[in-house]
């Protein structure tokens, strides 16, 4: 599957709100905004916003859910080192790790260790261009062109 003109589109949008800054290179900020579709009334900057203040917010509250429940399966199976707990929503999914424990140097350099419970991490990916097969047709067409600029 080929990228789709809207994907081109956008890339064009997108590059020149590329800025390299000596050590990296970032998008500008604005960047998202920037390529949000002009002819449909719907996806709007204020709804984009509140989508993203949406996802934040159920992101914390998923991690907050999936690691009470947990900490209550752990203590019920003291067996249990970890429970992952996921979820899909449209293209996107969001995962919580929550560990019984974890240890750590009480200092550098100290063999003295710091025992923490519950120590839990969540991480949030964006499939829907993957899922596509977009995004793996743009990884190939950069290893292309980088091979031909680079090697």
């Amino acid at each position: 599957m080929a990228l789709t003109s809207t994907q081109l589109d956008m890339a064009s949008l997108i590059k020149p709100l590329i800025e390299t800054n000596g050590e990296g290179v970032a998008a500008a900020p604005k960047a998202y905004i920037e390529t949000l579709p002009k002819d449909n009334p719907l996806v709007t900057e204020e709804t984009v916003n509140a989508v993203m203040a949406h996802r934040n917010d159920f992101i914390t509250a998923f991690t907050h859910a999936a690691g009470e429940n947990a900490v209550s399966t752990m203590k019920a199976n003291g067996e249990l080192g970890f429970v992952t707990t996921s979820a899909n929503f449209a293209c996107d999914g969001v995962e919580n790790i929550t560990h019984r424990s974890k240890s750590y140097p009480a200092a550098p350099g100290s063999d003295e260790k710091v025992i923490k419970y519950g120590q839990s991490r969540t991480s949030y990916t964006a499939t829907g261009a993957e899922n596509k097969g977009t995004l793996k047709q743009t990884y190939a067409h950069i290893a292309s062109i980088a091979t031909e600029a680079l090697a």
